[in-house]
């Protein structure tokens, strides 16, 4: 192959890999922000369950204690409240549920570039080899004319 020609898949190989690098940087990117959507859901959850447990032993112990015609012990049995944390527990199930496939997602794009951008590195370096093979056959020839 000519000296421009090799030079030329080089280049084009070295844009791609660019290219590929930049795929994997904003990938790594959404990873992070997965995780930190993931700590945000537990915060809100643990806030969240916090609240509820703060309104309901209000409830409780101002609505249901003293009542007789209830037999509820303590807050935690209240029907109401059951609802709500199971809610909230849901809602936060199903959430980490689809963070969790973006997350693979995210994981199977990142083991296929790396996997292309492999290829590429070992593109490139065959055909640097191949390009400084070239410039010593030439000038060697050059040298033997």
């Amino acid at each position: 192959m000519a000296v421009a020609n090799l030079s030329e898949i080089i280049q084009s190989y070295i844009l791609r890999r660019n290219a590929i690098n930049l795929d994997l940087t904003n990938y790594s990117n959404q990873k992070t922000l997965s995780s930190a959507q993931t700590a945000d859901l537990a915060t809100w959850k643990n806030a969240r369950r916090t609240a509820i447990t703060t309104e309901y032993k209000n409830i409780f112990s101002t609505q249901y204690k003293d009542d007789p015609k209830y037999t509820y012990v303590d807050y935690s049995e209240l029907p109401e409240y059951q609802d709500e944390i199971e809610y909230v527990e849901s809602y936060y199930n199903a959430k980490v549920e689809d963070l969790t496939n973006w997350e693979t997602i995210l994981d199977n794009q990142i083991t296929t570039i790396n996997t292309e951008l492999s290829e590429i590195n070992s593109y490139i370096d065959s055909f640097k080899q191949m390009l400084s093979s070239n410039i010593k056959v030439d000038y060697n020839y050059g040298l033997n004319s």
